[in-house]
């Protein structure tokens, strides 16, 4: 199961858990590699990402902007 970080792009962007990504800047992905060679091709954290959704019956497009993931990770807790 995959979730969507509160804070983060794709939240901004309001897609939403259980969103299918189609395509990304119109190329078509199948798979989960597949999906991050797109995006990483587009160029590094901060990008403009088009991608292409399914929800519901319906396709739409949308536009995020990337970021470096580790900043919505959970870091370790210290003592």
């Amino acid at each position: 199961m995959v979730g969507i970080a509160p804070k983060g792009p794709a939240a901004r962007a309001e897609i939403k858990t259980g969103d299918v990504v189609v395509a990304v800047k119109g190329d078509l992905v199948s798979t989960l590699a597949g999906f991050y060679r797109k995006v990483w091709a587009l160029g590094r954290a901060g990008v403009e990402v088009p991608l292409t959704l399914y929800r519901e019956g319906v396709t739409f497009d949308v536009r995020v902007n990337s970021s470096d993931r580790a900043k919505f990770l959970k870091a370790p807790r210290l003592h």
